[in-house]
């Protein structure tokens, strides 16, 4: 299975999330022709392609114009990335966009993931991170998800990795909205 398929990351259980941030626009409708949050990824996933200088290489967060990245910002968690004494992958706020925090719980900006989250939201995390860091590609998730006490949602998602060298990704860029359909 490749990373572009319909359900690439269908092995990673996502937790419930802590709100609901849709995508700007008309909130998503099974019964329409836009998915306001799928348009949305696919253009952030299009713009970090156009970044890259080879297609061998990643681009670096340093490419991006903030102008450019401002109709993703409310939805936009960007993480540090770096390894732990005994090798393993941390991955640290370095900014949370407002609808963002709504659904991660918290503007935890500058904390650590582990120290942020709960070990059932981090496992979940961890495994797609990783997976766009190993893969040196987008990582998306489109699927339906329970909301505690408040009936199913949409969870549309996309990780991006970054590079300042353009080889070893050291930051990750996701975008993510979650948006109320029953």
């Amino acid at each position: 299975m490749t990373e572009r398929d319909p359900d690439p990351n269908a092995d990673i259980p996502m937790p419930s999330p802590y709100g609901f941030a849709p995508a700007p626009g008309a909130h998503w409708d099974p019964e329409s022709s836009v998915d306001f949050a799928a348009e949305n990824t696919a253009m952030l996933r299009d713009l970090w392609a156009s970044k890259r200088p080879s297609p061998r290489m990643l681009p670096s967060f340093i490419l991006f114009d903030g102008l450019e990245l401002r109709p993703w910002l409310d939805n936009l968690i960007v993480l540090d990335v770096d390894r732990d004494a005994q090798g393993a992958r941390t991955y640290q706020y370095r900014a949370v966009g407002a609808g963002a925090s709504v659904i991660e719980g918290g503007d935890f900006s500058g904390r650590a993931l582990h120290d942020a989250l709960s070990p059932i939201q981090v496992a979940s995390r961890i495994q797609l991170y990783d997976r766009a860091i190993r893969t040196r590609s987008p990582t998306e998730i489109h699927r339906r998800v329970e909301m505690v006490g408040a009936g199913i949602a949409k969870w549309d998602l996309v990780a991006l990795p970054l590079a300042r060298d353009g080889l070893k990704a050291d930051h990750l860029m996701v975008l993510v909205y979650i948006d109320e359909v029953g």
